[in-house]
């Protein structure tokens, strides 16, 4: 459900009536997505409460903003959101990212996988190579503590302390796309579940 969000985002962006061409408010994307989110919790739930949708309207405005930081959106001064064409980012060492709008129902090329929010591929980039998109090609500063934990063959869970989330931005929030939330943890920590091919860059991330 989390992965399927990013392309209701797109397909609300695209909603203008004019095919995309001029975008559509921050404001009506995460409504019409957050009402989305909590009609699609209520079916695999059957519950529905001010708390949760509370909780999914932030997942769905945490989401936007990320997706306008790392490029798979565009955004004016005056919050009109708006789609762009598909391109691949390399934003860690080893890994790219399918980025901008993509019919979901393309086959994908070999060696993609899904994580979180974003389509990835491994890609030749190294720490000596060019900039990574927003990110310095020098490692981030260790900001705190940080633990993986291995949840089944596939995915794992990355823990970081409360004084860790002060990760720079771009960092943070390319590792909120690629991971999904766990909220199964305390509020006192940052807890990601992801795929496993993507310790090494998460390790990249936190330093």
């Amino acid at each position: 459900m989390y992965s399927a969000l990013r392309y209701w985002i797109m397909a609300y962006a695209l909603d203008d009536g004019f095919g995309g061409s001029f975008g559509v408010s921050e404001d009506t994307i995460i409504r019409k997505a957050s009402r989305w989110f909590n009609e699609m919790r209520e079916i695999q739930t059957g519950t529905s409460d001010d708390k949760s949708r509370k909780r999914e309207r932030r997942v769905c405005s945490l989401m936007l903003e990320d997706m306008v930081a790392i490029g798979d959106l565009v955004q004016t001064g005056s919050k009109i959101t708006s789609c762009v064409e598909e391109h691949v980012v390399a934003f860690a060492p080893g890994m790219s990212a399918v980025l901008g709008f993509r019919d979901p129902t393309t086959p994908q090329d070999e060696g993609t996988f899904v994580s979180g929010a974003l389509t990835l591929m491994p890609s030749k980039t190294t720490e000596d190579g060019p900039e990574l998109s927003n990110v310095s090609v020098e490692s981030p500063s260790r900001t705190g503590t940080a633990r993986f934990e291995e949840l089944d063959e596939f995915h794992l869970r990355l823990t970081l302390n409360a004084t860790s989330h002060g990760l720079p931005l771009p960092c943070r929030q390319w590792l909120e796309m690629i991971s999904w939330p766990d909220f199964t943890k305390a509020e006192s920590t940052r807890s990601y579940v992801l795929r496993r091919e993507l310790r090494q860059q998460c390790e990249w991330f936190i330093g």
